[in-house]
């Protein structure tokens, strides 16, 4: 249990992993965490990547950062402007950031539409679509992925620690083929492997079933929240939740400005650096127990109530 498992992961797990989420193994690699994926792909493709990659808007603030993002696309509520999306794209573009399942932050997603006429973009200007699974388990019928419509053109990335607990820092990546040896150089100049027990620990609890109860009954725990939440935004006439969302969060406009000093949310100025993105915020729900979520939801209405009513 304590031997250090190969570069690019468990066999048992990568074995598992590629059954559960229906994903050829050939160009796998267990990393340690999502965040790790965004790095390795930033170290493959590291020659004027600011200038090469582009975003969603609004995005992670961590791909952000990481990428030093200079060049963005605006969603509408079934994934990107194709017109403005098309007109950003040019020779130096190599590399196209997505959510498409489960967004972060706006809790969109694409719809097939969408991501069939991106792969065929792909296709004709040969650029990458970095294909950042978020929350996927937890929007029903999110249709084909990126990877699945144009696998030689997918870097795939997951997280398990989204959707089990923080601390279980594992993910993994799913490259195209003629990728894979520079994915594999990059995770081993990183950290040479990522944590042997726990990937053997995760291949038990996803292979006798124990994940997928979870995924169900957390399934279940986020719908109760969210309506909780909505009905509380809801009741307020400055707020609103201006389309259908899915995942761990609520995305939500404020016809007033936003001024509360310390908010317990997250600022849309985090995502964007458009300044329409200033009237947007975004509250978490989900990795709290039950009974800070019911002390969370009095606190956010008696915030409401002194500065929005």
């Amino acid at each position: 249990a304590f031997s250090p498992p190969p570069v690019e992961g468990d066999p048992d797990l990568i074995k598992t992993l590629g059954e559960y989420y229906r994903i050829h193994t050939q160009s796998m690699l267990v990393i340690s965490g999502a965040q790790q994926g965004l790095d390795l792909t930033a170290k493959v493709f590291a020659t004027r990547i600011s200038q090469a990659i582009l975003f969603e808007d609004p995005t992670y603030p961590g791909a952000i950062s990481l990428f030093r993002a200079k060049h963005f696309v605006p969603l509408k509520k079934d994934g990107p402007d194709l017109k403005r999306l098309t007109a950003k794209l040019s020779g130096r573009i190599k590399l196209f950031y997505t959510m498409p399942s489960v967004h972060n932050p706006t809790g969109i997603s694409y719809s097939t539409e969408k991501k069939e006429a991106i792969a065929k973009l792909a296709r004709r200007y040969s650029f990458y679509i970095i294909e950042d699974d978020y929350l996927s388990e937890f929007k029903e019928n999110i249709g084909p992925r990126f990877v699945d419509i144009i696998p030689e053109r997918t870097i795939y990335i997951k997280s398990l620690s989204q959707t089990t607990v923080s601390g279980i820092r594992l993910g993994f990546m799913s490259v195209p083929e003629n990728l894979y040896d520079k994915f594999l150089y990059a995770k081993f100049s990183s950290d040479i492997a990522s944590t042997g027990l726990l990937q053997k620990f995760l291949n038990v609890f996803m292979g006798n079933g124990d994940y997928e109860k979870y995924i169900e009954s957390t399934k279940k725990r986020i719908a109760i929240r969210k309506k909780y939440l909505a009905d509380i935004v809801n009741s307020y006439p400055n707020l609103c939740i201006p389309f259908s969302q899915s995942g761990y969060s609520l995305w939500i406009c404020s016809r007033k400005p936003v001024t509360i000093p310390y908010p317990p949310w997250t600022p849309g100025e985090h995502f964007s650096f458009s300044p329409k993105f200033t009237k947007y915020f975004r509250i978490s729900f989900m990795h709290i127990d039950d009974l800070r979520f019911k002390q969370g939801l009095l606190y956010i209405n008696d915030l409401f109530n002194r500065f929005y009513k």
